[in-house]
């Protein structure tokens, strides 16, 4: 009888534990799938039908150093707009649940409080967060393209975050054919702005940057320009 009860106890202390680690690493999963959107936002968030949370990097235009960057704004960034983390406490998703600190390299978030390594993609590459690319051709209502004649009197500019709390405004010419390209891009809702001189005539765009997904447009003016 003994013998019987020394052993259930055994089974029944092997189901506690394997129950408690089932419980940490869900626990774990859970957390690092809220960092990884207050990185990049929650795909599943839409206003107005466009993609409307890109977390950190949308507001930033670059990765997080650290879990911390999420909570406080250590580098005074100015398009901060954190917290990212809603987290009762600092120290609630800097640690895991094993109390080992989570880590990011690159686009991975890294737990290893369990004894093994458990990692979460952000996303593919890094490319696929701030290296996105705008293309574009403009014309007018007729058609036509600037030719080399007109194409320096027409301003493209493209509003995003320039990672270090400020905004870019990239004013670029199109080439004589209407077209125009950027690189570079960090996800997120950024502005596009045409601009030809001469008329003042001014088109404006909400561009979504979605991770990996480049943009490519076809511009016209509503006025006979060139």
């Amino acid at each position: 009888m003994i013998v019987v009860i020394g052993i259930i106890s055994a089974i029944a202390v092997f189901n506690i534990d394997r129950n408690v680690e089932s419980a940490q690493f869900s626990a774990a999963k859970a957390e690092m799938d809220q960092i990884a959107r207050s990185i990049a936002g929650n795909p599943d968030l839409y206003d107005g039908g466009a993609r409307s949370d890109f977390g950190y990097i949308g507001d930033i235009g670059a990765l997080p150093d650290s879990i911390g960057d999420l909570i406080n704004n250590i580098h005074s960034f100015g398009t901060w707009r954190g917290p990212y983390l809603n987290a009762g406490t600092e120290a609630d998703y800097r640690l895991d649940p094993w109390g080992t600190q989570y880590s990011l390299n690159d686009t991975m978030i890294i737990s290893t409080g369990s004894g093994s390594t458990i990692t979460k993609a952000i996303a593919p590459s890094r490319a696929a967060l701030v290296a996105n690319e705008l293309s574009g051709r403009i014309s007018d209502a007729t058609g036509d393209s600037p030719g080399t004649s007109f194409r320096d009197s027409v301003d493209v500019i493209l509003f995003y975050p320039d990672g270090a709390g400020g905004i870019s405004n990239i004013s670029i010419h199109p080439d004589e054919t209407g077209a125009f390209s950027y690189t570079g891009i960090p996800i997120g809702n950024h502005r596009l702005q045409i601009i030809s001189i001469p008329d003042a005539d001014t088109v404006n765009y909400e561009l979504s940057f979605v991770p990996g997904r480049n943009i490519a447009l076809n511009i016209v003016f509503p006025a006979d320009l060139w």
